[in-house]
């Protein structure tokens, strides 16, 4: 929603000091919610945000309160039909159905170029026009064609069913190989399915210096979830770990499993898992057994526990989930204990 609705839906609500941020990508206000939601049922210190999204659904937040949702969400706390009709009419949100068969938005060549080829001849003959976009999409992140990459989803390497990934998981995931530096092709889906990025994961130890993990330039991690393309309110509740493996693990073992493609919650991350998180569900914070794991568990905690309800569970032995079995998963999540 644009800011002039923002403001006069926060207006019909009671809220007349909304204004934009010094960036322009936010509108600040009073809490609407402020009567019952804060201590002296007032709100002296605008700490309501509601971000400006002329594409998808706008979402708000309070900082004092910590009241998070949708516009249409928040709509719905207030009487009568008025603002919730209002929404309906002033959201941007479309019928991604229709959408994502022509999304439109194409690469940035100067950003990613090498993405096209093997090697600098079969690169500059790919490099045509109408890759490059107008505009980049609302997350300013290359959403990338399927055909880029679809020479790499011809087969599954055995590393990944040795890992327990079944070939139905392999398959759901579009997960492929690339035989030359004999990596993992892991690509990345939003919740509109759209291909925005994607990963190259290395088959033991990498060579010349690179890391374990490449991601495509311009790819914003900390702005998508692996797997939340995939939540299904009937799988219930949200379980988040740091890698792809392990949310596919997760997935196979009957819940909803998202990646955090790092070691560190982004405030967008959490926003997201906020909207994504079914009805009387929880989230089920599930890290490695490792440093890094144990500081990621503590801020994701931290960042979540007072938007929703969440739990953490504690791996041992220096375990991740994707190294557990469908099992040893399904009891950790349910006991936080695992044999």
């Amino acid at each position: 929603m644009n800011e002039m609705n923002i403001m006069t839906m926060l207006y019909k609500m009671g809220v007349g000091n909304a204004k934009l941020n010094h960036r322009k990508t936010h509108v600040m206000s009073s809490c609407p919610l402020a009567r019952t939601n804060h201590g002296q049922g007032s709100d002296k210190n605008p700490s309501f945000s509601v971000k400006i999204d002329h594409i998808d659904k706008s979402v708000c937040h309070c900082f004092a309160c910590g009241y998070g949702g949708t516009l249409m969400q928040l709509a719905k706390t207030s009487d009568g039909d008025e603002i919730v009709n209002f929404v309906k009419d002033h959201e941007n949100y479309k019928d991604l159905s229709r959408e994502d068969k022509t999304f439109g938005k194409r690469l940035d060549w100067n950003r990613a170029k090498w993405l096209f080829g093997d090697n600098d001849k079969q690169r500059e003959t790919l490099a045509m026009t109408e890759y490059i976009p107008e505009v980049f999409d609302e997350d300013k992140v290359i959403v990338l064609e399927w055909k880029l990459i679809n020479k790499y989803l011809k087969s599954i390497p055995q590393y990944i069913l040795n890992r327990g990934i079944t070939k139905e998981t392999a398959k759901a995931r579009r997960l492929g190989y690339n035989k030359q530096f004999r990596r993992v092709v892991i690509p990345s889906i939003d919740r509109r399915n759209r291909l925005v990025g994607y990963a190259q994961r290395s088959i033991g130890e990498p060579k010349d210096g690179y890391p374990k993990y490449l991601f495509n330039t311009g790819f914003l991690k900390m702005n998508f979830l692996f797997g939340e393309n995939l939540v299904d309110a009937k799988r219930g509740d949200l379980v988040l770990v740091e890698g792809q493996l392990d949310a596919m693990k997760v997935y196979q073992s009957g819940f909803n499993g998202l990646g955090m493609l790092g070691s560190e919650l982004s405030d967008v991350q959490a926003r997201k898992i906020v909207e994504l998180l079914p009805d009387g569900a929880k989230v089920i914070i599930m890290m490695d057994d490792d440093e890094a794991g144990k500081k990621a568990s503590g801020k994701a905690y931290d960042k979540l526990k007072d938007k929703l309800y969440c739990i953490r569970r504690i791996l041992r032995d220096g375990h991740d989930p994707g190294c557990l079995t469908e099992k040893q998963i399904q009891d950790l999540i349910k006991t936080n204990e695992y044999k």
